[in-house]
């Protein structure tokens, strides 16, 4: 179906939106965009499969929050073990885990370590560690 875009009519215009939505939704849930002729769907349709999808979507945020906690729990609880080995205090034992990483990598890159530790890159512990890396590179 092909649209003028400049002369849509008010339905067409709630159809082409909510294909966008749809669009989108699936984008962030899937990791790529959905293909379908939705010309064929009723606006009705449309709006039920958005709504599905953003049932889905929540859902998958929910998932995500608890594994990034769990994640967050678990580079703590490593944290805490390597202030125990010796360390003494949180930031000496930060420091040794990024000295740990740099020993296998090339070059020093945050954003992978952190991939590498499964933290997300937001939040206060990400913020605390760019915070003592940092302060090591100046």
């Amino acid at each position: 179906m092909t649209l003028d875009l400049d002369n849509l009519t008010a339905e067409d215009q709630k159809r082409w939106d909510t294909y966008s939505m749809i669009s989108d939704t699936f984008k962030s849930i899937n990791g790529c965009r959905t293909r379908f002729d939705w010309s064929v769907w009723t606006q009705e349709e449309l709006d039920t499969y958005l709504n599905e999808l953003v049932a889905q979507s929540i859902e998958q945020q929910k998932e995500e929050e608890v594994w990034e906690k769990q994640k967050e729990s678990e580079l703590e609880k490593n944290i805490q073990s390597v202030i125990a080995s010796g360390a003494g205090d949180r930031e000496t034992a930060i420091r040794w885990m990024w000295d740990a990483f740099l020993a296998e990598k090339e070059y020093p890159d945050l954003d992978y370590w952190f991939y590498q530790l499964q933290i997300p890159y937001r939040g206060d512990l990400s913020k605390e560690l760019t915070a003592i890396v940092q302060k090591l590179a100046a």
